[in-house]
């Protein structure tokens, strides 16, 4: 099995909205992006590239189409999925301290 590398936006990662499958495919399909591309995939490959049931990733799509950070368009085959240029709304930076034990 090939290895996935994903950039992931910091932005992405701190939404309180979003839980880790929503957050692996902003990242993955922004990764098309950035390479200007496209994602074009079945709900049934990203589950299977994230180890997922499908119905799950379906749900995530759905969520993050609601939540206006992707937009889909359907076609035979699979769907093309793209960010939403307005992204993700930031929210406030966390910091946490390292302690020694």
């Amino acid at each position: 099995m090939a290895n996935l590398i994903l950039a992931v936006n910091p932005t992405v990662m701190c939404d309180p909205r979003l839980d880790l499958l929503d957050k692996l495919i902003v990242s993955y399909v922004s990764n098309w992006e950035e390479r200007n591309s496209c994602c074009f995939a079945k709900d049934g490959f990203l589950a299977a590239l994230f180890g997922v049931p499908e119905g799950d990733v379906t749900y995530s799509l759905i969520k993050l189409e609601t939540l206006q950070i992707i937009e889909q368009i359907r076609g035979t085959g699979g769907r093309l999925i793209k960010i939403k240029k307005t992204e993700v709304t930031p929210s406030p930076v966390q910091t946490f301290d390292i302690f020694d034990i």
